[in-house]
């Protein structure tokens, strides 16, 4: 019983974080969006289909407003889990602390609940891919599974245990791997190794102000982390216009400018 205890206040402390991770992801993955959408295809419960540009040296490129938010997160987070994952996979132990025993980086074969397709409109259509997950393991044995790009393939976000992630979302008759380390590695100075260490950062300081200075606060003065929030968006900004900067200066001392290939 005691065991039991533990182990619910352990998950108790860790899944309100993970959702704050969530919201992180989210924050994020707007304000460093690549790609402008020229036209949405198919929006439907069952299928979504658009295409898209990229919009070279450019971040945070606004979605139509007419989207729903689903179809909103499915556009940002399409084709997208690699990079997240391995941004997440350092974030995470920050963000958690003491509560987790490891963070390992695992793949399925997705059962999508919604067929989801976006590319450059000569692009053809790509078979279904692999998809790449966070496994969080607590101290006391617990698998948590955070996966916040799964809206590609038609899923909410929710805090589950892996038990039933992969009963729910591994297409029948595969099982899930681990990424094996050397799949795991972004060169130092490469975009994804830059953000990493930007978003720590400000994670760093956004645990010592939201978690730090109010433990243990009654639900009825619980954090205000909009603010927080506010400060990551503007430092992903930040280096994203800085990226964008160094990203143009390249393509105009290439041969034929920026239409070159």
């Amino acid at each position: 019983m005691a065991n039991q205890s533990k182990a619910t206040l352990v998950r108790d402390r860790v899944t309100p974080k993970l959702h704050i991770a969530h919201q992180i992801w989210e924050v994020v993955a707007r304000a460093s969006f690549g790609q402008r959408i020229v036209q949405v295809e198919t929006t439907t419960p069952e299928e979504l289909r658009a295409v898209w540009a990229v919009a070279e040296g450019q971040y945070g490129c606004p979605l139509p407003e007419e989207l729903s938010r689903e179809d909103q997160l499915a556009f940002i987070s399409y084709s997208t889990c690699d990079e997240v994952s391995y941004i997440f996979l350092e974030l995470l132990k920050h963000l958690l602390g003491e509560d987790i025993e490891s963070i390992s980086w695992w793949r399925i074969r997705p059962k999508q609940s919604r067929k989801v397709w976006i590319g450059m409109e000569d692009d053809e259509e790509e078979e279904l891919y692999d998809h790449s997950h966070l496994r969080v393991q607590l101290v006391d044995g617990t698998v948590l599974i955070p996966d916040f790009t799964g809206y590609q393939h038609g899923w909410p976000f929710e805090v589950v245990e892996a038990e039933e992630y992969y009963q729910e979302r591994c297409e029948e008759g595969t099982e899930s791997w681990e990424v094996p380390a050397d799949d795991q590695e972004h060169q130092e100075y490469s975009y994804a190794a830059q953000l990493r260490k930007v978003m720590v950062e400000a994670v760093d300081l956004m645990r010592r102000k939201v978690f730090d200075e109010a433990i243990e606060l009654p639900k009825e003065e619980s954090k205000d982390i909009s603010d927080m929030l506010e400060m990551v968006r503007e430092e992903v900004r930040d280096f994203c216009a800085r990226w964008g900067e160094h990203m143009m200066r390249g393509v105009l001392h290439r041969p034929g400018g920026p239409s070159a290939g």
